[in-house]
């Protein structure tokens, strides 16, 4: 069993989001480190230091683990590039060299991630 575990780490650790796509086809992203899953009367409930969401089964196509956050193609280039977060009231939170940089600094919750170019929400 320990033989096995120390792979998981490892895959884990490339994948650091849990990605659920719903049946509308948006897809919700949250930060899979400490994250309890639990499952009361129809409704998926996601709770961890950083996330506290609720998300209908019967809206869930699927879910599955991924390497960046869902949203907009070519978030891997912004949460490992220099860029301006912000609160969802549009205050800025700083400016960061990468999103791990931010997770470590901000406290949990929504932001707006904004580079030269492109513009997401994470969740953290």
């Amino acid at each position: 069993m320990a033989v096995c575990a120390i792979p998981m780490l490892a895959i884990g650790a490339d994948y650091p989001w849990l990605t659920f796509k719903m049946t509308d086809g948006t897809e919700i992203s949250v930060a899979a480190e400490g994250l309890a899953i639990d499952y009361i009367d129809g409704i998926l409930l996601l709770k961890s230091p950083t996330v506290d969401q609720s998300l209908p089964i019967d809206r869930l196509a699927t879910m599955r683990f991924t390497a960046f956050a869902a949203g907009v193609e070519g978030t891997s280039e912004i949460l490992l590039s220099e860029a301006d977060y912000y609160d969802l009231s549009g205050k800025k939170a700083g400016r960061f060299i990468s999103s791990d940089e931010a997770r470590k600094s901000l406290p949990s919750g929504a932001y707006i991630v904004k580079s030269e170019n492109r513009t997401i929400k994470v969740i953290f």
